[in-house]
This record gives structure tokens, sequence and C-alpha cells, in this order.
């Protein structure tokens, strides 16, 4: 079994696999993505809970070595973000998910309700990011630009504070 068709959730085919001993934690030599990645990608966090429940192995080198936060940032998957944050990855691009999750900010601000939690989410993502990695924004960023154009004296303050030169 090289290749295991799957879309993002657990299947009873799935669970005859690991009852015949098949590790679907193992990231096999043909190079294929764990299966748990692919629900992270596809921002499934009760497929992914499912996954561990099974004895899916998720760890700290899985999460960093296939970017998994920076997927999680570009769907805005809030409680996923906060679930691997727990784990301590490392991430390659910090100033990439800042990028997306402002992406996402400006996206939504014109179309939810003011008090509509995601916005908040967003802020606070970004807000654990800038507390737990080093972050260098360009000053020709997407991020700026993104942050100028939402209008978003939020977003712009967490930029500020996180010591973002808007000189430019």
């Amino acid at each position: 079994a090289d290749k295991v068709n799957f879309r993002g959730k657990w299947t009873p085919f799935m669970t005859f696999l690991k009852e015949k001993g098949f590790n679907l934690s193992e990231n096999n030599q043909s190079g294929a993505i764990p299966i748990i990645v692919k629900s992270i990608r596809l921002g499934k966090l009760e497929s992914v809970k499912e996954m561990l429940a099974k004895g899916i192995e998720l760890n700290k080198e899985i999460i960093t070595n296939y970017n998994c936060i920076n997927s999680v940032c570009k769907k805005g998957k809030f409680e996923l973000f906060n679930m691997l944050m727990e784990y301590k990855p490392e991430i390659k691009d910090p100033a990439d998910c800042i990028e997306s999750i402002i992406s996402l900010y400006k996206e939504k601000i014109g179309r939810v309700k003011p008090n509509d939690k995601c916005l908040s989410n967003y802020l606070q993502m970004a807000e654990t990011l800038f507390d737990n990695y080093k972050i260098d924004i360009k000053s020709n960023s997407r991020a700026i630009s993104n942050a100028v154009y939402c209008r978003s004296i939020e977003v712009l303050e967490l930029l500020v504070k996180n010591s973002i030169d808007f000189s430019d």
C-alpha cells in the first residue's frame, strides 16, 4: 500500500489498514505526505483530533518539516493553529504567515460584522507569532500594504507594536 487515497478524514479503510499493521504515521519511501499533514493542510481540526485519537503521530518535526503553521495561517484556522503551536514548531517563514493572516483579515473586514470572532482570531494568531518568533517584515511587504488597505487600526497597531517600520 504505497499510496493511500485520502480526503482529509478518517475512513473505515484506514481503520482496516491500521488493524492489519499498516503504519499510517510513517512517511514512506515514496515521499508521500503523512495523512495527518493532509488533514492539517485542509484545515480539518476534527479530523486531526480523530487521527491523534487513533494513534497517528504528530510532533514538532512533522509540523516544522511540512510547514503546517503556514498552511493553517493561509486558511485562518484559529483552533488548529493554537493546537499546532502547542508543539512549539519552528517556522521557516513567519513573515509569510503574518502576510497570510493580514490578507485574510483584509478579505473579511468588509464582509463580516465588526464583532465577528474571525477578525479577533486573526489578530490573536498574528500576536502569537510575533510573541514566539523573530519576524522581519520588510517595508515593501504585502503585510504592510494590506494592513494600510484594510484600514484597520488594530492591525496597524499590532505592526507598530512589533517594531514594523512604516517610514518607507
